[in-house]
This record gives C-alpha cells, structure tokens and sequence, in this order.
C-alpha cells in the first residue's frame, strides 16, 4: 500500500499510518484464517512472510517483537483454537526470531536457506521444538553444488534437523 521501502520508513517516523496499515491487512488476514480453517480438510495455514535479508531481519528485532509478534501470535491462536497447524515460512537470515514463533505457536518453519541459517545452530537451538521444512540451500548447494554436495546436504538436515519431536519435511521449492 506504501511500497515496502516506504513502509519500513513508516515504522519510525509516521507510526500512527504504519500501524493503521498493519492493522487493516492483519484484520483482513484474521478473517481469511477464520474462513480457511473452517473448510474441511484444511490441517493446516501457511504464512508466507518473507522476514530476513541475507543479513539480518529487514527491521530490528525489538521492533519486530513489538509490533508484530503479538499480531501473529493471535493469528497463530485462530489457527490453533480451531485444532490446526500453523506453518511459517521465511527466506533469508530469521534466527533472531524463531524463537519467538515457536513460542507463539509455529509447528513448522519452511526456511530455504538453511545453510544461511546454520544447520547446527538450528538443530541445536530448536531441534525437537519445531518441524523444520527445507530443501536443500537454494541461495548455494542448489545453485553451485554438485549432485553429491546435494546428496550430503540432504543427509546432513534429515539427520541434524529431523531429530526430536519437531521433525523435518524435505522440501522443493520453485
């Protein structure tokens, strides 16, 4: 409605429009939610809210968790109190909040770069916490990798992220 670049202005010197905005789109998306998990068959809603630069997440994480993550989180607790699943999916560098997703209610993180992310930070920080769905990085091994770099990387998230609880789905993203 802004333009990202100008939204993310927004965020800091206009906060009453971002905030107007974020509200009007997360309302709107509340009521999607409600819709969807009424229909039979539906296990599950997936967010597809691209969060992170190759860096670092596009605003701070004090920001993030201030605005958003409460918004999520009741939209998460729609999905949740109607006996769902809620899977989220983020390209780019998100460690700074996963935990909070998982705290909040995520059963699954779609993350296409888990090379980016790093595969041993994330099984040990959140393995067993989470359901992991990646395919092979798409930012490296996908682009550069040999069909035996593939084959390894496959192995290495099945067994690091497929531990536990949480679980792990190989994924092809196109």
């Amino acid at each position: 409605l802004r333009g990202m670049e100008q939204f993310f202005v927004d965020l800091y010197l206009n906060r009453t429009l971002a905030l107007s905005l974020i509200h009007l789109v997360f309302d709107w998306e509340l009521a999607m939610i409600h819709r969807m998990v009424a229909i039979p068959g539906v296990d599950a809603i997936w967010f597809a809210d691209d969060w992170g630069t190759q860096n670092a997440l596009m605003i701070e994480p004090k920001l993030w968790r201030e605005i958003f993550k409460p918004l999520y989180e009741k939209q998460f607790l729609a999905v949740k109190e109607a006996g769902k699943h809620v899977i989220f999916h983020s390209c780019g560098y998100v460690n700074d909040i996963i935990g909070d997703l998982i705290d909040i209610g995520a059963d699954a993180l779609n993350l296409n770069q888990p090379r980016l992310l790093g595969i041993d930070k994330l099984s040990q920080t959140f393995g067993g916490k989470v359901c992991f769905i990646c395919p092979v990085d798409m930012q490296t091994t996908l682009i550069g990798g040999s069909r035996e770099d593939i084959e390894n990387e496959t192995r290495l998230l099945v067994g690091k992220l497929g531990k536990g609880e949480g679980g792990f789905i190989a994924c092809v993203d196109e």
